[in-house]
């Protein structure tokens, strides 16, 4: 399998989980399928971006300025990686990973955040 199907399968795997997760809790609505597989396109993206950072490092070559220039593919990884926190959360899973942490006896739960 090369790099490019692991990732499809991957993000259909997560997708699944996420769709599996939603439809135990009852959230079968259109809106929340629809954020479920926008959180997997951005996993795609943000593996994508991974790869190319991976791959060519955060500094890159610019050939018209002829100098050493950041990887414009980092500071999307930061965005993409924003967006996908904000539908974590927006579909309850961050508030459930808290709560997993605080029930597994990892602390009070005052400063704790598992995600972080």
């Amino acid at each position: 399998m090369d790099l490019s199907e692991n990732i499809e399968a991957t993000a259909a795997e997560l997708e699944q989980t996420l769709l599996d997760d939603l439809t135990a809790r009852g959230l079968v609505q259109p809106v929340y399928i629809r954020k479920a597989k926008a959180y997997t396109n951005f996993w795609r993206v943000k593996a994508a971006l991974d790869l190319d950072i991976e791959e060519r490092g955060a500094m890159v070559w610019d050939e018209k300025r002829q100098m050493m220039v950041d990887n414009p593919a980092v500071g999307k990884a930061v965005q993409v990686e924003n967006m996908m926190q904000t539908i974590f959360r927006d579909l309850g899973f961050r508030e459930i990973a808290v709560s997993s942490a605080r029930n597994a006896g990892k602390g009070d739960g005052a400063d704790d955040d598992p995600l972080v």
